[in-house]
C-alpha cells in the first residue's frame, strides 16, 4: 500500500462499523470543517475518533450499546455551526457533542444557548482558547491543553534560545486576538518583548474554498520593517502557510513558530520542506508513532481492532489531530461508563466533570470548576527537512 492518509480508511471503516448498530446506541455527533482550507483538521479529529470507537465497539460498546458518530460538514464557517450542532442533535437525539474544529466555531456554538439548552456536553473542541476555558461554560470540556500552555512553551524555548525580541502577527478574529493577549500576559514573565503586533484581516470567503493562497504581502512588509529574531504567526492554517512561504522566500533571518491550531505536518505539506525546515510548533498530545507511549499504543491496537492490517498501518499517515480526536473520545468512553446503562446527556456531563487525574496511558486527564481544560500536556518541536516534526 502506498503511503497515504489513513484518514479515508478510518471513517470508511466507521460507517462499516456503524452498520447494523441497533437502536439501542450511544450517539455522538459532531459538527466540524470537512471541506475548504482546514478540511484536514475536521477530517482527522473524525478518524481519530472513529478508531477509538471502532476498538470500544468491538470489545461489545459500553454497557451493551455501541457507540455511532454521525457528523456535518460547517466548513469551519462559525455562522453554520450552531445551526447545523442544533439541527443533528435534535435528529439524532445524541448523547454529547464531539469536536468542533477551532475556536471561533466552538465559541459560536457556545454563544447560540445550545449547551445550555439542550444539555448536552461538548467535549474535544479543537480550541485552547480563554473564551471557551471559562468556568460559566460548565457543559464544555477541552481535553487540550490551553493555548495559553502552549505560548508558555514557546516563550520557554526562545527564551533559551535568546530569542527576546518577538513579533507577532495575528488575524483580526477570535482566535488570533486570544493569541495576542494571552502573548501580551506572558510575555514579561519570560523576558520576551513584543516588538511588533501586525494585524491580518481574516476573509471570511477563503473558508468555504478547497485552499486559498491568501494575499499576506503588507502584513510581511510591516513586519520586516521591525528588527526582530523570532515570529508568533497567531493566524489560521491557510494564513499561517502563506506568511511562512513569503517570509522564508523573500530569506528573511527571522525564526517562525505556531501553535497546535496549525498543525505543523500538513504545513509542510502545503508550503514545501524547504520553506516549512526549522518551523517551530507545539504538539498537544503524544506523537502519534511512539509506542514507547501507551496511549499510542493503545490507539495502534484500536486502528487493528477496526480491521487495518499491522503491515498497512505502517504505510499509513498518523498525524496530531487523529489522537486528538482518539484522546476526546476515549474522555467520552470514559465518562458514558462513569454515568452507567442510564446515561443521558446531563449525567454525561456530570460523570466527566467528576474525572481527577484519568490516565489514558501517559495522558493525564482532570477536569476542575477552575478550568474547562483537562490537560496540560504541551511538546514544542521543529520541522525538519523531511515534513516531520521532531520533538
Amino acid at each position: 500500500m502506498s503511503r497515504r492518509s489513513i484518514r479515508v480508511i478510518a471513517v470508511t471503516l466507521g460507517f462499516l462499523a456503524s452498520a447494523g448498530v441497533s437502536a439501542a446506541e450511544w450517539v455522538v455527533a459532531q459538527v466540524a470543517g470537512f471541506t475548504g482550507p482546514s478540511a484536514h483538521i475536521g477530517l482527522d479529529l473524525r478518524a481519530g475518533a472513529t478508531i477509538a470507537i471502532n476498538g470500544i465497539n468491538a470489545r461489545g460498546g459500553i454497557a451493551g450499546r455501541k457507540i455511532r458518530l454521525v457528523s456535518q460538514d460547517d466548513a469551519n464557517d462559525p455562522e453554520k455551526t450552531a445551526v447545523m450542532a442544533r439541527s443533528l442533535l435534535e435528529k439524532e437525539h445524541a448523547i454529547a457533542l464531539f469536536g468542533t474544529g477551532n475556536s471561533d466555531t466552538t465559541a459560536a456554538v457556545i454563544k447560540a444557548g445550545l449547551l445550555d439548552s439542550s444539555g448536552v456536553p461538548l467535549i474535544g473542541p479543537r480550541s485552547g482558547a480563554a473564551n471557551v476555558l471559562k468556568p460559566a461554560n460548565a457543559n464544555v470540556f477541552v481535553t487540550r491543553a490551553t493555548y495559553v500552555d502552549e505560548l508558555s512553551a514557546l516563550f520557554r524555548h526562545c527564551a533559551g534560545s535568546g530569542f527576546q525580541n518577538i513579533a507577532v502577527v495575528y488575524q483580526q478574529d477570535g482566535f488570533g486576538s486570544d493569541l495576542l493577549a494571552s502573548a501580551e500576559r506572558l510575555a514579561d514573565a519570560h523576558k520576551i518583548r513584543l516588538v511588533a503586533k501586525v494585524p491580518y484581516a481574516a476573509k471570511p470567503a477563503q473558508r468555504n474554498q478547497v485552499t486559498s493562497t491568501p494575499d499576506v504581502r503588507a502584513a510581511i512588509d510591516a513586519l520586516v520593517r521591525v528588527p526582530h529574531q523570532a515570529v508568533l504567526l497567531a493566524t489560521e492554517f491557510d494564513v499561517a502557510a502563506s506568511l511562512i512561504s513569503t517570509y522564508k522566500g523573500d530569506a528573511n533571518p527571522g525564526m517562525l513558530m505556531t501553535v497546535s491550531a496549525n498543525d505543523g505536518e500538513s504545513l509542510a505539506q502545503r508550503i514545501g520542506l524547504a520553506r516549512a525546515r526549522g518551523v517551530w510548533v507545539t504538539e498537544t498530545v503524544p506523537a502519534p508513532r511512539n509506542q514507547g507511549v501507551p496511549l499510542v499504543r493503545k490507539f495502534i491496537g484500536d486502528l487493528k481492532a477496526g480491521g487495518v492490517a499491522e503491515a498497512d498501518i505502517e504505510d499509513m499517515k498518523l498525524t496530531a489531530p487523529m489522537l486528538e480526536g482518539y484522546v476526546a473520545m476515549q474522555v467520552i468512553i470514559e465518562g458514558l461508563r462513569r454515568a452507567g446503562p442510564t446515561a443521558d446527556p446531563v449525567k454525561l456531563a456530570r460523570a466527566v466533570q467528576g474525572i481527577r487525574d484519568l490516565d489514558l496511558g501517559g495522558y493525564r486527564i482532570s477536569f476542575d470548576g477552575e478550568s474547562r481544560s483537562g490537560s496540560r500536556f504541551v511538546e514544542v518541536g521543529v520541522l525538519d527537512r523531511n515534513g516531520d516534526v521532531i520533538r
